[in-house]
């Protein structure tokens, strides 16, 4: 089989069976406070994204492509001088999915405020409250 002949059918493939083969997602951590700096450090089983500094209305966010046995997870230690919080931010449980991350290529969005995390809601088109922030790191 050529080197064209493979490239077709794994976009063949990719086109008939998209949620088992071609799940990217994209995941957005947004700071919405008025003033305040927002630290995320997020990783994977595989992969340590570092320890990004987001502005107020700001974002920091990152792509990347779910595994085929469904079992990628990324978790984030979100920190602010009001309170620290480590959660999940995208894995394969069905509820999650069709809330907040409906179909892959979706952009998966968290956004930190004063009174926790939020994560946007597709079905209602709006911010859901999900966590309540942990008293700060001593």
């Amino acid at each position: 089989m050529s080197n064209l002949s493979l490239v077709l059918l794994v976009l063949a493939l990719c086109m008939i069976s998209e949620p088992l083969i071609c799940n990217a997602y994209i995941l957005h951590i947004e700071n919405g406070f008025q003033k305040a700096l927002l630290g995320a450090h997020c990783k994977s089983k595989n992969s340590d994204l570092g320890l990004h500094l987001i502005p107020a209305h700001s974002e920091y966010n990152w792509g990347f492509a779910g595994n085929f046995l469904r079992t990628t997870l990324y978790f984030c230690d979100l920190s602010w001088e009001g309170g620290h919080l480590t959660f999940d931010v995208f894995h394969y449980d069905e509820h999650f999915l069709k809330t907040y991350c409906p179909h892959p290529s979706s952009d998966c969005r968290w956004r930190a405020q004063e009174d926790g995390i939020h994560a946007y809601n597709f079905e209602t088109q709006m911010y859901d409250f999900v966590y309540k922030w942990q008293p700060p790191h001593p």
